[in-house]
This record gives structure tokens, sequence and C-alpha cells, in this order.
């Protein structure tokens, strides 16, 4: 019995990267910001999906704003001519109603209205567009790739090589499994199967032939029982082989397989982004009513950008189809949405006949949320066959987080502050981060260093947090760029910068009443320091030296 793991755009969230719609739809408009705030003579210039123009150059120059607010901002300006494309229209406005947004959705949902009457674009113009944005998702990625560090998570590792759980498994798939137990009760053949984890994975290099024939001895006593006696975990039940699909275009995936291959497989399905010519970015639901539309209109441009016709110019898929139908499987999805833009591609495997378990790895919120019943729901509509669909899904007590880490466990950790601060939501300037967030923390650095709390290793958290407060207001009572205890001089609109600190998980705003808009959050901000709250873990930190230099460290690191 095999594994299929579908690695989804979560899988490189859950590794730091950036990789959301939103960030790229963030980082798309900075990069016009920059354009902008840089262009000395005025501008004039288009990149396929958008359009600006500046006539009379007084244009403000904040750049408190990230990218989108920015452009926002400008909108009425008599100065400027914005000229946005049908596309980026549409995304905005799905991104703006629930900051998110699919963009591959958003394109075929405008490639059906092109068939009608007074469409909003053609076909031929939406594709040049889709065109436009792929080469700036391109560049995107590429960048961010740049920073990923290369890290795996080990619990991320074990669930992908770990044996069969028989409780898993569909009840119409009892054959497979009873065929599975009597091949692997052969000696020979288990130690084949462990001997390839061994060698590559490093995973259960504890197993001696002792344990193997031990538990093999239990399942030939077993006869008839066998399914209400066998170890959960019994290593003699490893995947034979291992596909992992890897739906995204970076190769993070690619750090958790062992450089010989022979029984594990990466497939890039849609490409990977130091191909730039395998890249697949469209849309895959054959299942939708309105594609057979798309089909019968006789023009083979409506069909540029469908999925399951781009597969046929590579092997991939094929190769996916050939592991499928070469024996049993069992699904493990990690990250992956399972919406309609892979629909044709996950009914296949889903209803195929050899697939005898679906099992999703949630994503779980600080707060205690998950999206289990999320994934269940998109993952039902890629069935035609609900019966199977009950049957092979795994119910949620059997299941688990992707990532495991409490919010505890990570806040404690110097490491996990050190990644939060290099990945802070900053705006760009000239290529590089904007330096208001790095030059606030290391403004409160400084205030450790220069005062006593930051040696009294005896002083109780609750007046650090109290005394810091006071600090900070202070500072900011007396114009935070004219303070004799930082360094680092602060000579921007404080406020605008602490607001969107919020996002940041060592910062915090806090106000008196939840209906407090966002004017009178900024006043109350101005009257007094005591509605910003450091994170109380973060102050453990800082009143430490040692860690206290390396999350200084890391800020200057930032700013050169």
């Amino acid at each position: 019995m095999n594994r299929i793991v579908l690695i989804g755009n979560g899988f490189d969230l859950a590794h730091g990267l950036k990789t959301s719609y939103a960030d790229f739809i963030n980082w798309y408009w900075e990069q016009w910001m920059n354009k902008i705030l840089f262009s000395l003579y005025g501008l004039d210039e288009s990149d396929g999906l958008c359009s600006i123009r500046i006539t009379n150059y007084h244009i403000p120059k904040s750049t408190y704003l990230n990218g989108l607010d920015y452009i926002n901002a400008l909108e009425n300006n008599p100065n400027i001519f914005f000229n946005k494309g049908v596309l980026i229209q549409e995304i905005m406005k799905d991104f703006e109603n629930s900051n998110w947004v699919d963009i591959e959705s958003v394109y075929y949902r405008l490639l059906c209205e092109s068939m009608k009457e007074n469409p909003k674009i053609t076909h031929k113009e939406l594709n040049n567009q889709l065109s436009a944005l792929t080469l700036k998702l391109h560049e995107y990625l590429t960048k961010i790739k740049i920073e990923y560090t290369g890290e795996i998570n080990t619990n991320i590792k074990a669930k992908i090589y770990e044996p069969i759980a028989l409780q898993d498994i569909a009840i119409g798939a009892k054959t497979q499994i009873d065929d599975l137990i009597s091949e692997r009760i052969n000696i020979d053949v288990a130690f084949d199967i462990i001997h390839n984890y061994k060698q590559e994975v490093n995973m259960y290099s504890n197993l001696n032939e002792t344990n193997i024939r031990t538990y093999i001895d239990g399942l030939q006593k077993q006869n008839n029982e066998i399914w209400d006696h066998l170890n959960y975990i019994n290593p003699i039940l490893l995947p034979e082989h291992i596909m992992v699909v890897n739906f995204n275009y970076t190769n993070v995936a690619d750090k958790y397989l062992p450089h010989y291959r022979n029984h594990f497989v990466l497939n890039y399905i849609h490409g990977y982004l130091e191909s730039p010519q395998s890249i697949i970015f469209g849309y895959g639901d054959e299942m939708d009513k309105h594609y057979k539309e798309l089909l019968e209109s006789n023009d083979n441009e409506y069909l540029n950008n469908v999925k399951s016709i781009k597969y046929l110019e590579a092997s991939n898929y094929r190769q996916l189809l050939q592991f499928a139908e070469s024996a049993p499987y069992q699904i493990y999805i990690m990250g992956h949405s399972c919406g309609n833009s892979d629909r044709t591609l996950l009914n296949t495997l889903f209803e195929h006949e050899n697939c005898v378990s679906i099992k999703p790895f949630y994503y779980k919120k600080e707060d205690g949320i998950d999206n289990y019943t999320e994934i269940v729901q998109n993952i039902s509509r890629n069935f035609v066959d609900k019966k199977a669909l009950r049957d092979k899904v795994v119910n949620k007590k059997l299941c688990e987080p992707l990532l495991k880490k409490t919010k505890k466990e990570k806040l404690s950790s110097v490491k996990y502050y050190c990644e939060a601060l290099k990945n802070m939501k900053c705006s760009t300037i000239g290529g590089k981060k904007s330096p208001y967030k790095p030059l606030l923390m290391l403004s409160i650095i400084d205030l450790f260093d220069a005062s006593a709390i930051g040696n009294n290793k005896n002083a109780d958290n609750q007046n650090l947090i109290i005394e810091i407060t006071k600090y900070l207001e202070n500072i900011f009572k007396n114009e935070w760029q004219e303070h004799p205890q930082s360094t680092y001089k602060f000579d921007y609109d404080i406020v605008n910068v602490l607001f969107y600190m919020q996002d940041e998980p060592f910062y915090a705003l806090e106000t008196l009443s939840e209906k407090v808009n966002l004017y009178q959050r900024l006043l109350e901000i101005n009257k007094s320091f005591y509605y910003i709250k450091l994170d109380s873990d973060l102050i453990k930190l800082l009143t430490n030296s040692t860690t206290r230099q390396q999350l200084r460290d890391v800020l200057e690191e930032m700013l050169n």
C-alpha cells in the first residue's frame, strides 16, 4: 500500500513563507508605491495589470501605510490617473471584502462571464492580464524563496513517513487491508520495506530483527481478529512508496525527501520556479456547469489556462496517474484547501478505486478554532459518490493539526521572535524593508540596556511591564527623536507605526471599548501610551542580556 501526500500553500505558510495571495497582493501594490515615491519627474508606466500616470508631481511622501493602503489613499488625487485592468479590479474586490482571495477562481469567473453579451473583459484580454500576473507572481515567489532558511519540521516529517493506521482506512477497503497484512507478515517483505526507511529516511534505525519478528509473530497469531489487535503504529505497515504531490512552485517540500528516492517521489504537479515555462496557473474544474460552454465555443483561447490541458505539456500528471493505478493508496492532505481550482485532479484521485482513505491535516488557530470542517466541505465538492466520501474521509477525532505547537511554546523561544522580527509586515523602499518597525524595536532594546530593569533578574514580571510602559509613555510625550536614551532616532509619526504594529505577534493595541473606531483609537494613543502592550514573553527575553543581544543582531541586520 502506498501514500500520496498533497502539499498546498498552507504547507509553505507553516514554514514561515509569506506565500498567501494576500501577501502577494500587498507586495504587488508596494512595488507601485515605491515607483511613485522614487519617481522624481512624474510617472507614466504600465505592467499589463495596471497603468499609472502622474502629471503634476505633488504626491504625498508618507510611507507609514502599506502598499495597498497607500495606493488607495491616492485614488482621488487629481494629479494621478489610475487605470486598473479588470482582473486586478475583481481580485481587489474579493480581497477587500474578506482579506482573502483565490486568484484562479476570479480568473475562471471572468472567463465564463466573457462569453456573455457586453462582458467586462474579452477572453483574449483576460488571458493577457493573467499572463502578466503570472510573471509578477513568479517574481514575488522567487524573492521570498531566497529568504527561506531550509529548515524542516520534524513533526511534519514524522507524519509523512508514519506507518499506515488501520483506523484511518475506509470500511470498503477491508479487502485491500487484509491483502496488505497477509503480504507484510512475510519476514522478507517486511525487512525489505523497513530497510528502505532505515537507509533513506533514517527514522526507524532503532528497529532490529528481534523486534520485527515479535511484531510479525503477533500478527500471525491474531488470525481473523487481526483488525482489532494490530498495533496502531506497527512499523511493518509503513507505506511501500510515497509520492509527495507539490501544488506549490517553491521547493520547501523537497527538503522532506531523502536524496536517494527509489521509494519516495516528489511531483511538482504545477511546475516550479526554476523553470518558469513549467508553471501551470489557471483553473481546473471540468465538473463545473459552465465548462461545457467553454468547450463548445470552438475558440481555443478559452482553454489556454485550463489545467487539465496544460498537464499534457509535461509528464507530471501521467506519473501521478500511474502511481494511483499501481496499488492501493491513502491520501494525506497538508496545507491544501481542496478548492475547486483543482477539482478535476482531486476528483480523479479521491474517487479512484485504489484510494482507501483521505486524511486532512488541518490548521488550528491560537484561539482553538480550526479549519477541519472547511477542508472537508471542499473535499465533498470533489466527490460525485457521497457514500464513498463518508467512508474514505478520516473523521476529525483521528486527525490532527499540521502544526502542533502551542502559542506558549512558540513565544517562549528566542528563535521564534527572531523569525517574527525578520518577517515583520514592513513596507519596502528601494527594495528594502521600511526601517520604522525595526527602529522602534531597537529603541525599546536601548531602553532595557540603559535602565536598571534590564539588569534586574529578580524583578517581578508585572512590574517590569509597568516600568517599560512608563518609559515608552515618557518617550512619546517628549518626542521620540529627542529622547536621550535612544541611540536609534525615530523621526516618524509613531502613532501610525504603532497602529500597524498590532499585526505583529509581539505588539498589540488595547482600547477601553471594542466600539472605538480607528480615528478614535489613534486619538487615544496620542493621549496615552498605556494603550500599547508589549508581549510579556518578549519582556522576559529582553530582560536577559544574551537573548536581548540576539534580538538586536537580527534588527540591526535588517537595517544594513
